[in-house]
């Protein structure tokens, strides 16, 4: 898509002006907004865009910018909860709106005082629609499971709360999202749950690693299994001294 945006001031006073991913996600889905109305053939099926609206996936956008899934939906939902940014979803995908297109961007004025570019040739379009359709299938198949990662990656976010007075703030960071991501990918999340669950208990021992976050969880995972593995002997040396002194 060719042409340009209007990018006003004022953006400076937004919270996300300071966060490096925040900042170039939003700046994308102001790009990718469309000028004017159009309608695609995807899937043999049709889809409008109006102006101001865009068609995503959080994986290939997440590739453009080497950011995990989860973390590009984490940003979209805070958009759409600042009310920056509406989305719903389409058997094509998952369509955006920037609320508020119409007064910034002053469509009307600006299309009578630009030149309209010169359109793409009909082997450019289809090239591009290919482009385009390919991308959409695979996003499609892959939204549900970014909700489930980002819904899942909460939950075990959530469990450090016993140990991390602060452990809310974590919700908030992409580079702890990231790190429990990775560690949930690895080990699956019904055994990082349950390692999850048991932290508590262990990380307060004598000896015991010093674990209050998922990135010091990643960095000190080797460690914390040598000394469960460790606690797991001397209790079974326990109970068999237990059982010979009968």
């Amino acid at each position: 898509m060719e042409g340009w945006i209007k990018l006003h001031r004022k953006i400076q006073d937004n919270p996300y002006y300071t966060n490096p991913n925040a900042l170039a996600l939003w700046i994308e889905c102001l790009l990718r907004a469309r000028h004017e109305k159009k309608t695609f053939l995807i899937k043999r099926k049709k889809v409008t865009l109006n102006p101001g609206q865009f068609l995503f996936g959080a994986s290939e956008i997440g590739q453009k910018f080497s950011q995990a899934r989860g973390t590009v939906r984490y940003w979209i939902d805070a958009f759409v909860v600042d009310k920056m940014l509406a989305t719903s979803s389409s058997p094509q995908g998952t369509i955006g709106t920037i609320l508020n297109w119409e007064e910034y961007q002053d469509v009307a004025n600006d299309k009578a005082k630009v030149v309209a570019n010169k359109k793409p040739t009909k082997s450019q379009q289809r090239s591009q629609q290919k482009a385009t359709n390919k991308n959409v299938k695979k996003d499609n198949k892959n939204e549900k499971k970014d909700k489930e990662t980002g819904r899942q990656v909460n939950e075990l976010i959530a469990l450090f709360q016993p140990i991390n007075p602060n452990y809310d703030d974590l919700f908030k960071i992409p580079v702890q999202r990231n790190a429990m991501e990775g560690i949930m990918k690895k080990f699956g999340f019904p055994k990082v749950r349950k390692m999850m669950e048991e932290l508590p208990s262990i990380v307060t021992q004598k000896y015991a690693p010093r674990i209050t976050t998922p990135l010091t969880l990643k960095n000190k995972l080797a460690d914390l299994f040598i000394f469960y593995k460790q606690e797991q002997a001397k209790a079974n040396n326990s109970a068999n001294a237990a059982v010979k002194a009968r």
